[in-house]
């Protein structure tokens, strides 16, 4: 089954894809694809000081998250397909959705590969990324997929905030990025999707198994969740701040104490 995401928001998104994994059952193959408007993306056990500049994201508008899958920081935007696939744990694998999608991108004359960490690259430039989750009996790959996002303003946005020489979580791979539309000049989100759904055969076609699709209510409380403050920055591992050549510690669910959700350290400096 092929499921479309309704929802632009990328922590409705989130709660979506959560949801839909909670009710599926294990059995068949599910794969799911959404776009959301922009947003800075963490893995579960990172630190977002370390991985975001939060003043350049409030400039631009763009929304920090933390999902449940644990990988790397990746940007979202209107011209960034994501993607997840569901199935058992017994037939997972982590190069089942990457050879998926860089099918999909051979069918429309763009020269993919999957590297040995499972991104996909064409002509040496990332345009997928992917992380994983297993749970029991089931599992998902999602991923990423750069068809024509701003991709000018990843080096401004994926950049440390302040200066932390020491802290745990989990960093980020920096590897050099192109959209899709670089390759197959004119493709757009709309015509990856089409191509994506008119697939044949078991990932199209397998309609074993279920999901149980939740209502407009059950994804805003999740999506709630996922946006509060609690889970965004309190899941942050322990860390340190160089402040004045000094270093100040901030256990884990210690934040630092300001308004809003870029929770500036000035007064540190």
């Amino acid at each position: 089954m092929i499921i479309v995401s309704p929802y632009r928001n990328v922590y409705d998104n989130l709660a979506f894809e959560d949801l839909l994994f909670d009710s599926y059952d294990g059995d068949g193959s599910h794969l799911l694809l959404y776009v959301d408007e922009p947003a800075v993306v963490m893995g579960r056990f990172q630190n977002p000081w370390k991985e975001m500049n939060l003043p350049v994201m409030s400039e631009y508008g763009v929304v920090p998250a933390r999902r449940i899958s644990g990988g790397g920081c990746v940007y979202h935007d209107e011209g960034n397909l994501n993607f997840c696939l569901f199935s058992s744990k017994e037939r997972f694998s982590r190069s089942r959705a990457a050879g998926l999608m860089t099918g999909v991108l051979t069918g429309l004359g763009i020269n993919a590969r999957v590297n040995d960490r499972h991104d996909i690259l064409v002509d040496g430039k990332k345009v997928s990324g992917s992380a994983y989750r297993l749970l029991r009996q089931k599992a998902y790959h999602h991923g990423t997929l750069l068809v024509d996002a701003c991709i000018e303003r990843v080096p401004d946005l994926l950049s440390p905030t302040y200066r932390i020489p020491e802290g745990q979580g989990i960093l980020s791979v920096v590897s050099p990025v192109e959209n899709l539309s670089h390759f197959c000049p004119g493709l757009s989100v709309n015509d990856l999707i089409d191509a994506i759904v008119s697939l044949d055969g078991e990932y199209a076609a397998d309609n074993a198994g279920s999901v149980v699709f939740p209502d407009r209510l059950r994804v805003q409380e999740r999506a709630a969740q996922l946006a509060s403050r609690e889970w965004v920055f309190g899941r942050t591992p322990p860390f340190n701040v160089e402040a004045g050549g000094t270093l100040v510690g901030f256990p884990k669910g210690q934040l630092p104490q300001a308004d809003g959700w870029s929770l500036p350290l000035e007064s540190l400096f």
